[in-house]
């Protein structure tokens, strides 16, 4: 998941910098600004800030949240080249990159086949 969060890591996306802060009170507050040509923000920029931060970091959260519950890549590769293998017995054509595709896996699948128990 996304751990960017706080006063800091906003400075950084918003400014490209880092910043020093301290929390006081459960208010987080600049204690250093280190940039010359960017002049330090105020309390209502800074609210403006992190809200909008906050609204990004919302808005990509999703891919986090997906990707933890998707299955293993190699399970969906393994998924897709079944799935392939398939419309092709139904006489589809699954041109020239699903041919090479399917006959490469197969070459693999020939040269180490599944042995044992272990076949994970």
């Amino acid at each position: 998941m996304i751990k960017f969060n706080g006063l800091g890591a906003m400075l950084e996306w918003k400014y490209g910098l880092v910043a020093s802060t301290k929390q006081y009170k459960g208010q987080m507050y600049i204690t250093e600004w280190r940039h010359v040509t960017i002049e330090k923000p105020d309390e209502y920029q800074i609210g403006l800030d992190m809200a909008a931060y906050e609204e990004y970091i919302e808005s990509i959260v999703y891919k986090d949240k997906r990707k933890d519950e998707y299955p293993d890549i190699g399970d969906q590769l393994d998924s897709i080249i079944k799935t392939l293998k398939h419309i092709k017995a139904g006489g589809v054509d699954i041109g020239t990159d699903g041919d090479e595709l399917v006959a490469q896996v197969d070459a693999v699948k020939d040269k180490y086949p599944k042995t044992g128990e272990c076949e994970k």
